[in-house]
């Protein structure tokens, strides 16, 4: 009997239930006895009768829907937010899940698992010592949660000084996004390594925030302060974009006489003049891997760690 044609009054025909007591089992399960409940999804599974797959998610004692946490500073319609949620939905609607935004850490959440992106080093230890009782998969990385995906900043970093070097700069200076972000440690690190690869002078100066204007003001200050500087290498391309701002006020042509590279590749390097070269993050990738890691989860195997490389999209700026 197919899935169209079967209703809860054929179930309640062949287990000798009412059609209340039907109703029951895949709407208030908890009024009834056990045996019963399991007789009417046995019969249900049987008849192929999984509309919206209800009764499938109560056999499983599943919600079908999965928590993703965004803290409240950070603006859902933030690219970094808006791609990798569809990515995420997705994912997650292909396997019949649905998802809800969540602005709170979660505890005990009616929900089957949580994927968490946006948060700052201290929110990452935090949610480390959390008793989440469900699934957790972390955007970002930390060495006490079990499953995470990130971006591989380190070498991302790595590929934007590597890139100018070739291009024959000779003084680069770096622009750090606040080091209270887990990514921008790594992006530094990155720049400095590769740095000392080329046997080259590190100067890195830390912004306040991760905007235009604070990019702004700290490329400007290094620029009065006489420092000869031929390329910038920028943790964000917010940051880059407030650079390139400072570079023009100072009367500087870009590339001719100072290079610039950004980091994400959200969209906003095709809005400058000239557009920025920046490392891009693939956040779609991203998204889909949040969710295939969380279903796996929910499937029985063991959580992962993984990291996606990122990659160097070359414009005018450098």
């Amino acid at each position: 009997m197919g899935k169209t044609h079967v209703t809860i009054a054929d179930i309640a025909r062949e287990t000798g239930f009412s059609i209340m007591t039907v109703s029951r089992a895949f709407n208030n399960q908890d009024k009834l006895n056990p045996k019963t409940l399991a007789k009417i999804l046995k019969k249900a599974e049987e008849l192929d009768f999984y509309p919206n797959q209800v009764a499938r998610s109560l056999a499983l004692k599943r919600t079908n829907i999965i928590h993703v946490y965004i803290p409240k500073e950070l603006s859902a319609t933030e690219p970094f937010v808006t791609q990798t949620v569809a990515a995420i939905g997705e994912r997650l609607g292909e396997s019949g899940y649905s998802f809800l935004l969540s602005r709170e850490l979660p505890h005990k959440v009616t929900c089957d698992g949580v994927i968490v992106m946006g948060v700052n080093k201290e929110a990452e230890d935090k949610l480390s010592t959390l008793q989440i009782e469900k699934p957790v998969v972390l955007f970002g990385n930390h060495e006490n949660l079990p499953a995470w995906v990130d971006v591989d900043n380190y070498a991302g970093q790595k590929l934007a000084v590597k890139h100018l070097i070739e291009k024959g700069c000779k003084n680069i200076a770096y622009l750090s996004a606040p080091l209270y972000m887990h990514y921008a440690k790594e992006r530094l690190q990155g720049y400095k390594d590769e740095m000392a690869e080329f046997q080259k002078e590190a100067v890195a100066l830390e912004c306040s925030d991760n905007n235009v204007s604070a990019g702004y003001e700290v490329a400007k200050k290094l620029l009065l302060s006489n420092v000869f500087v031929d390329g910038f290498v920028c943790a964000t391309d917010a940051i880059a974009i407030g650079c390139t701002y400072a570079l023009k006020e100072k009367g500087l042509e870009i590339p001719k006489d100072v290079s610039v590279v950004g980091f994400d590749g959200f969209g906003y390097e095709n809005m400058t003049n000239p557009h920025l070269t920046t490392v891009k993050q693939p956040l779609y990738e991203v998204g889909v891997c949040l969710a295939d890691t969380l279903l796996a989860m929910l499937d029985g195997q063991q959580p992962t760690r993984s990291k996606i490389s990122p990659k160097l999209v070359i414009n005018e700026s450098a």
